[in-house]
């Protein structure tokens, strides 16, 4: 079920709805809207997207320069575009410029200079001692000295092998080499050329033990 009612009579709770504005209202209404938040006024500027306004608003802003309410103004680049504001707004002083955080901040102190450092004094040379025999200390040295002892590699341990026989499974195997069932995947692994199947072994099938 749709129901229908009157806004203004619920959400305001006027018992008769006010008059209208007459179109002589309306007009007022657009140019003192546009004085307040622009100061300098077009036609343009006042009838943004409703031309058909412009020849009444601009009949208005006639009556009030005659009425010394307004007062047109020139601007330099505007060409044949009129504009106008109030002799308020033309005697009032600029506004003065915008303050930035950056003028405001304090400039540092000059910081004394420190004295220069004193000159570093140069150690003296140090006497010449006796004579040593090179010869002799060089083969001391060569004496004394130790060979390093040569690396040791192991050698590499060769594969484990295995030939399946009857009734053998990867689990078995396992069982008998790493003494767990939990290894099979590790041998099938190993093996995955030779075998298919991890459940499919072979009799004589020779086997990697990893």
């Amino acid at each position: 079920m749709l129901k229908t009612y009157e806004l203004t009579k619920r959400h305001f709770g006027w018992e008769r709805a006010p008059k209208a504005a007459s179109d002589r209202e309306t007009l007022n209404y657009l140019l003192d809207r546009a004085l307040r938040s622009q100061g300098l006024v077009s036609l343009d500027s006042i009838c943004h997207l409703n031309a058909p306004r412009k020849a009444a608003i601009h009949k208005l802003i006639e009556g009030r320069v005659r009425r010394k309410l307004l007062v047109p103004v020139k601007l330099e680049g505007a060409g044949k575009h009129l504009h106008w504001t109030t002799p308020q707004a033309l005697e009032a002083p600029p506004p003065p410029p915008p303050s930035y955080p950056e003028a405001q901040v304090p400039r540092p102190e000059p910081q004394p200079l420190a004295p220069a450092a004193a000159p570093l004094e140069e150690d003296p040379e140090p006497a010449p001692g006796p004579a040593v025999d090179t010869a002799a200390g060089t083969k001391a040295k060569k004496s004394t000295a130790k060979a390093a002892p040569k690396e040791q590699y192991a050698a590499p341990k060769k594969a484990r092998t295995y030939v399946v026989k009857k009734g053998d499974t990867l689990q078995k195997i396992s069982q008998k080499f790493y003494g767990t069932t939990r290894n099979w995947n590790k041998i099938f692994q190993a093996n995955r050329k030779v075998l298919k199947d991890k459940d499919l072994l072979i009799e004589g099938q020779r086997l990697v033990i990893p």
